[in-house]
């Protein structure tokens, strides 16, 4: 047989005689030069053809599998972006049938999500804000029968005027996650010491009037990108806090820094603090230890603080302080210059 790599030479051998008998040998030898090049040009050309044609199989291969796993690439996505909060997020509706239909019913879903939770929304915030107004008729009607009272029925007036303040302050804490919750709240780079300065030394003259020592930590200037007021708002939400359960003579210090990419606002207390255990909870909405009970909230402070961090793509943590007390720390993400 002969093949690209040899024989050099093919000897052909082929007997001469009459019938049975043999009288010769006639042997033929001729080089093979000219059949090693043509076989090795006909190897040459199956192994091309071959090879293209494993080429084109790999790559339609490919295509195909990128045009079948592409919906679900899709799907993962349009799954990550609403788990992130941002409920617009729709997958795009392509490849197989079967894919498409899948598709189809996960926008139908999301769609279905986010207009029951827009529905609810909606509802916190109608009803909120419808109850304001008789509310403050209410409080005004208790207001005016201050002069018509009698003795026995002080304390009953002054805890009646209380819960009124708490309802108040209850419904405006809900109007303001129904805001939050809406997405109407948009990040832009603030001025964060500018933002906090003011509140600040109005918080100084609540903590004098208690007794407690406020203490302040801010740089000369740190701008972050956050929708607008809400590190204030978070400083309230944790000062106010702070300065409830801190007794006379304590300290409560606010300061902000800047922690690599990001901005750390920290308000610290030496109070009695939080168990490990409750911590987990104190973000949840109407939560409230019971150790404070009988100490005025709505129990939504944290969890507001909690909703504006995270509409700002940032973080709120708490933790123990040494060797006791609460820390709240907000982290939001620095400028880009």
């Amino acid at each position: 047989m002969i093949t690209p790599f040899g024989p050099a030479r093919a000897v052909i051998a082929e007997p001469v005689g009459r019938d049975a008998q043999v009288l010769g040998t006639v042997l033929l030898v001729t080089p093979t030069t000219a059949a090693r090049h043509a076989v090795a040009a006909v190897w040459l050309a199956l192994t091309t053809a071959a090879l293209l044609a494993f080429l084109l199989a790999t790559v339609a291969a490919r295509w195909l599998a990128r045009w079948i796993l592409r919906p679900v690439a899709e799907l993962d996505s349009a799954t990550a972006a609403i788990t992130a909060g941002r409920l617009s997020a729709r997958a795009p509706v392509l490849g197989p049938p079967e894919l498409r239909q899948l598709e189809q019913r996960f926008n139908a879903m999301a769609d279905a999500v986010t207009d029951a939770l827009d529905r609810q929304r909606a509802f916190v915030s109608d009803a909120s804000h419808e109850l304001r107004t008789p509310l403050a008729v209410l409080s005004l009607r208790l207001e005016n029968l201050r002069p018509h009272l009698i003795g026995s029925g002080t304390t009953a007036y002054e805890q009646a005027l209380e819960e009124m303040d708490r309802m108040t302050t209850l419904l405006d804490d809900l109007l303001a996650l129904a805001r939050i919750e809406s997405g109407t709240v948009l990040a832009e780079p603030v001025d964060l010491v500018g933002e906090l300065e003011p509140r600040l030394r109005t918080w100084q003259e609540v903590a004098t009037a208690a007794t407690i020592t406020l203490l302040t930590e801010l740089p000369p200037q740190l701008r972050a990108v956050c929708p607008p007021e809400t590190a204030g708002r978070v400083a309230d939400i944790a000062i106010d806090n702070a300065l409830k359960f801190t007794e006379p003579g304590g300290r409560v210090t606010v300061t902000l820094t800047a922690a690599g990419p990001s901005a750390r606002l920290s308000i610290t207390d030496n109070g009695p603090g939080l168990p490990g255990d409750e911590i987990a909870f104190a973000r949840q909405r109407f939560w409230r230890s019971t150790r404070h009970a009988n100490i005025d909230g709505s129990g939504l402070g944290l969890a507001i603080a909690d909703e504006l961090a995270t509409a700002a793509h940032g973080r709120l943590s708490l933790a123990s302080a040494t060797p006791h007390g609460l820390t709240v720390t907000r982290e939001l993400s620095l400028q880009e210059l």
